[in-house]
């Protein structure tokens, strides 16, 4: 549980929907954000959101990638949907990247788009978003 959140009073959330449907098909393990190397038994890695990827795991992870490991990145680098309110009730901005790791394998993408459906957009506090499927 996230202390923060602890001491704001609130409980800790719900794992993700798609954590859950995984784990009904596969062996799910989690790897920590701190984590050095990627376990040997573990084939297929699935990063979600990684926020504040040490260069340690990414060099993790490409270690794992290198010894053929296969990797499947999510990465956000502007989630809406991630921002705990701070101090002042604004909410912070909430980004997951593998920069260093990205730019070793010469991946790159836009940062600043982002991909919208707005056949299937959800209604969310603020509105109608078209980012954040119904």
């Amino acid at each position: 549980m996230n202390p923060m959140m602890m001491q704001r009073g609130q409980r800790a959330p719900k794992p993700w929907a798609v954590i859950n449907e995984l784990k009904r098909d596969f062996n799910v393990k989690q790897v920590e954000m701190t984590a050095e190397k990627i376990p040997d038994d573990i084939k297929v890695l699935i990063v979600i959101h990684p926020k504040a990827a040490t260069d340690t795991l990414q060099y993790a992870l490409d270690q794992f990638v290198l010894r053929g490991g296969k990797l499947v990145a999510f990465v956000d680098p502007l989630c809406i949907l991630d921002r705990p309110p701070n101090d002042n009730g604004m909410p912070p901005q909430s980004s997951s990247t593998l920069d260093k790791l990205f730019k070793a394998w010469g991946i790159s993408f836009e940062s600043t788009k982002v991909v919208a459906d707005v056949e299937h957009q959800a209604r969310l506090q603020d509105g109608l978003n078209p980012t954040v499927p119904a």
